[in-house]
């Protein structure tokens, strides 16, 4: 039995495991960005509320989440620029310079400036911190891969191996240094203090970068599929005023021969027009390549593909109403709990200690979800185990919203009781771990959701679009935190000017009903995406494209899954109603691998 752990060892080491000196390099660049994330971004509502006093709770908690938003939603570009122009060591190195900017900047801010100029310093700081974390999320991880698939044997690349590598190193140097930021704070004596150790870690990050220069694989841009996205979605607007085809050979590069187009979405039909061959003598088809006014039946489908992924991203927004009270009203709930503890000697237990567990619960709970379900769940069709996983999530949410209301009861109860309200600055005798649970629960809640998210999104799109699940995934977060903003300022009867005046509690209950609601909608959502994949099985043998011999164009018979009912659409140049001496010549089957 021990040589046999010991052989089991060996090989998940073999597996997850590659050393090379670039690796080692990026290694120390994210160990960084890991201190500094959790040192200074992740407690700025602490900062918010203690600097600013003439601040409301709900105005600095839309700061934050406006940060929060920016910084996520702007992946999206901040990849595209990675992919088509820059490349991702370029894009690493300009988020970092723009991320060290910003935290010179807030140090600036609180040891030279006077409070206005602090204010106004301030919003410049954020931008420049959110350029830094979209340019930081969208390449670095990417760049990370890069060195590692080098190492893979040319002529067989294993791009899950690939993923498990880069997912153990960036994972380990991510949580060594938000573990260091816990450890660091304990020496805080000042917000000043915190900035500048931030800034110099972070400059050392930056001439790490530099330093492994020669070791470096980059990769050259090779484009971008958001091109594509762009073309398609242009190309199908300009040719609205085309009539749809007859025929299967009017769509350029037909091979499937497919009319309409995979995937049958009545609502996305009309797309199907930007791979319509425009039929006129003053515009050849190679005019049209060259001039980007056509796109292959390829191109269309793929875009089509990745858009049926908007019902499941709409399930995402309430749940980043959640995520977004863990870097706010979380944080907040810590200003006057007893954080001392006595291990011999007396601690302070900082702020950071919760992202710490909030990372590692992550982390835990999603590897061992990757390690045990396709154990005990081998045989179950791989897409349930992804939406179960995701709707897992979804429950962790309401578990998490229902913790943190109750502990805001038990809070307000003993500052009541201890009539604490008009000082703020007391301390009450509740330690600061009761808070542990919720930040557990919403790391699980990230573990299972997000990282199912990221799944589903790998399974069902096309292979190119898959390195931007990602970067998809934040958008949707980030827009969900961008509508967190008039959700928390509408409710700004619930915010006053302490946390101890307010009612957070009714906040984080009105956040559990909503969770319930969401549940239900996902749990309709995703009955959709089985109910629709099995009507593509169902169109593959049920709904062939039948070519007819000369005198007839196509005869296209159609059937609908939900309904049970058959129509026929006759198209004839000589006779449309007379159809009894229809010979069939040819029959293609229709494939769809919209869900492989």
């Amino acid at each position: 039995m021990p040589s046999k752990l010991y052989s089991m060892a060996i090989e998940w080491f073999q597996y997850y495991i590659v050393f090379s000196t670039g690796v080692s390099f990026i290694f120390g660049v994210t160990f960084s960005q890991g201190l500094v994330e959790n040192a200074v971004s992740a407690v700025l509502m602490s900062y918010l509320t203690y600097s600013w006093k003439k601040e409301h709770l709900n105005k600095a908690a839309a700061v934050i989440n406006l940060k929060d938003g920016i910084s996520t939603v702007m992946v999206i570009a901040a990849a595209h620029i990675s992919d088509a122009y820059l490349g991702h060591f370029d894009m690493v190195l300009f988020s970092t310079a723009a991320y060290m900017i910003g935290l010179v900047l807030l140090w600036l801010g609180e040891v030279v400036l006077t409070y206005r100029t602090n204010v106004q310093l301030f919003y410049v700081a954020m931008m420049a911190i959110a350029l830094g974390i979209a340019g930081r999320d969208a390449s670095l991880k990417a760049f990370l891969a890069d060195q590692l698939r080098e190492l893979e044997p040319s002529s067989n690349i294993d791009e899950e191996r690939v993923e498990a590598r880069r997912k153990v190193w960036w994972h380990c140097a991510w949580y060594s240094g938000a573990a260091t930021s816990a450890f660091a704070l304990q020496l805080q004596v000042s917000w000043a203090y915190t900035f500048m150790i931030s800034a110099i870690s972070m400059g050392v990050a930056y001439l790490l970068l530099w330093s492994g220069t020669t070791f470096y694989y980059c990769k050259n841009p090779t484009g971008s599929p958001l091109t594509i996205v762009y073309r398609v979605f242009k190309v199908a607007i300009f040719k609205q005023h085309f009539d749809y085809p007859i025929r299967h050979d009017q769509f350029f590069e037909n091979d499937g021969k497919q009319l309409p187009l995979l995937p049958r979405i009545p609502f996305f039909r009309w797309m199907d027009k930007a791979a319509i061959v425009e039929t006129s003598p003053l515009n050849s088809l190679e005019e049209q390549e060259k001039k980007g006014k056509i796109c292959t039946v390829a191109e269309v489908s793929r875009v089509k593909v990745l858009l049926e992924m908007v019902p499941m991203w709409t399930t995402f927004l309430v749940y980043s109403l959640v995520e977004a009270t863990g870097s706010t009203f979380f944080i907040e709930q810590t200003t006057n709990l007893n954080d001392e503890i006595n291990i011999g000697k007396t601690f302070i237990v900082p702020i950071v200690t919760f992202f710490v567990i909030q990372s590692f619960s992550s982390f835990a709970f999603s590897n061992m979800y990757d390690l045990l379900v396709p154990k005990l769940w081998g045989g179950a069709n791989r897409q349930r185990t992804m939406l179960v996983r995701i709707g897992s999530g979804m429950v962790c949410s309401i578990l998490c919203c229902i913790t943190a209301w109750q502990v805001e009861v038990h809070r307000l109860h003993l500052v009541r009781k201890g009539r604490l309200t008009d000082k703020s600055d007391q301390t009450i005798s509740m330690s600061i771990f009761w808070l542990a649970p919720q930040f557990c629960l919403l790391g699980l809640m990230e573990g299972l959701a997000e990282e199912g998210l990221q799944d589903f999104f790998n399974h069902h799109v096309d292979e190119s679009m898959r390195s931007y699940g990602p970067a998809f995934g934040d958008c949707i977060l980030g827009i969900g935190k961008f509508l967190c903003i008039p959700f928390v300022l509408a409710f700004r009867g619930w915010f006053k000017d302490t946390l101890d005046e307010s009612h957070l509690d009714e906040y984080y209950r009105m956040l559990a009903m909503l969770s319930v609601v969401n549940l239900c909608f996902y749990w309709y959502v995703s009955n959709m995406y089985g109910a629709f994949k099995e009507a593509q099985v169902e169109e593959v043998a049920l709904d062939p494209l039948l070519v007819l011999e000369e005198g007839f164009r196509s005869i296209v018979t159609k059937f609908h899954h939900r309904s049970l009912s058959w129509t026929a659409g006759i198209l004839s140049s000589s006779n449309p109603h007379a159809c009894s001496h229809y010979k069939v010549a040819t029959v293609l089957p229709i494939r769809s691998n919209t869900f492989s």
